[in-house]
């Protein structure tokens, strides 16, 4: 009895063995598991066959929004991302317009706006022609000099003259054509001069008109002064009639020579005057300076008139005592005087700084009446 019950349970054990393999069999069926029975590796390292985790292998189905790698998913196309600047076809880090592209569209020379070159000469030009930085274009630039006004200049054209010249056809030669339209006096633009002034005017040369001056007599020479070796014979009160300036104040007029410099029957020219006025340095034989100062004794705002035309001939001269100038004498023509108003400025260039003149655009003039000056 003990002996079939055994045989009876082992029996039942081999039954239930069987029923429990089939049940596996029939569970990797279903579910496509080839791994044998009993193996306990996981199926996403060992078995390349068996479908895994889309997130383990980059899986790209274009049905998961989360997956940032991918490649159809619209934001990470080019230029779409917002986070990437380098999508950006308008963001190159050279550039420096950011929102301007980077382009050598329609230029002849330049650059792009990213300093890369344009054009066929390297950002430059062929010879003859310069880079209009405006256009990026490259212009012709005419090559005329030592040539005729008939020659070509270079870039298709003839040399031709300036605005206030015309070209002699024969002779290639441009000629200035003088222009004095509308203008009373001064130059004509060709070295020569249009029209004139009266004799009691002078020539505003930058506008080209006459302005009236005042005529004046100048009184008998009142005294002679002896100033450092430079004889001044000079009116100090009523120099000249009629008064100008503020009447209630005195004119001034002076000559004054380098003693010894003027000689009987010596001619100076007084257009030179204003050298002879800056300082007391120069032209030992030229009389060294006249000069009308009026309202003499305003300090500081007086006005100085220096001639710009005329003659002094000397008859005769004596220069007295060379230390106090006592005994002085002069007897002078002065003939054909025009005077302009002078200003001061001082002068940096030398080593030691000079108190110098220069006209006054448009200032006032006197005229001075001829008349002998004699002091004896």
């Amino acid at each position: 009895m003990k002996k079939l019950m055994t045989v009876l349970s082992l029996i039942f054990a081999t039954l239930l063995f069987v029923s429990c393999v089939e049940d596996d069999d029939l569970e990797d069926a279903l579910t496509g598991d080839t791994t044998p029975a009993g193996d306990t590796v996981p199926a996403d390292q060992t078995d390349t066959a068996a479908p895994t985790d889309p997130a383990d292998t980059g899986d790209t189905n274009p049905a998961d929004p989360t997956n940032p790698n991918d490649p159809t998913d619209p934001a990470t196309e080019p230029g779409n991302d917002p986070t990437n600047p380098t999508s950006d076809p308008t963001s190159d880090p050279t550039n420096p317009n950011p929102g301007t592209p980077c382009s050598c569209g329609g230029k002849e020379c330049g650059d792009d706006g990213c300093g890369n070159p344009c054009g066929d000469y390297n950002g430059g030009c062929p010879d003859n022609h310069t880079c209009n930085i405006s256009t990026n274009l490259c212009m012709c630039t005419p090559s005329c000099a030592g040539k005729l006004c008939t020659d070509d200049d270079g870039c298709g054209g003839t040399c031709g003259c300036k605005s206030n010249e015309k070209c002699i056809e024969e002779t290639g030669v441009c000629e200035c054509i003088p222009n004095c339209e509308g203008r009373q006096c001064g130059d004509d633009g060709c070295g020569g001069t249009c029209g004139g002034c009266a004799e009691d005017e002078v020539c505003i040369e930058s506008t080209h008109t006459c302005k009236g001056c005042t005529t004046v007599t100048l009184s008998p020479v009142a005294e002679s002064v002896n100033n450092n070796g430079y004889i001044y014979f000079r009116t100090t009160s009523s120099a000249y009639t009629p008064n100008t300036g503020d009447t209630t104040q005195d004119d001034k007029y002076a000559l004054t020579f380098k003693s010894g410099a003027a000689t009987a029957g010596s001619t100076v020219d007084l257009s030179t005057s204003i050298e002879h006025c800056d300082g007391k340095s120069a032209l030992d034989n030229q009389l060294l300076c006249f000069y009308i100062n009026e309202d003499h004794k305003v300090s500081n705002d007086f006005k100085r008139f220096l001639p710009k035309e005329g003659t002094i001939t000397v008859n005769s001269i004596n220069n007295g005592s060379s230390f106090t100038g006592s005994g002085a004498k002069i007897n002078a023509d002065v003939s054909g005087v025009k005077m302009y108003e002078m200003r001061e400025y001082i002068d940096n260039s030398g080593i030691i700084a000079k108190t110098k003149y220069e006209f006054v655009p448009n200032g006032d003039c006197i005229v001075v009446e001829d008349t002998t000056l004699s002091y004896e």
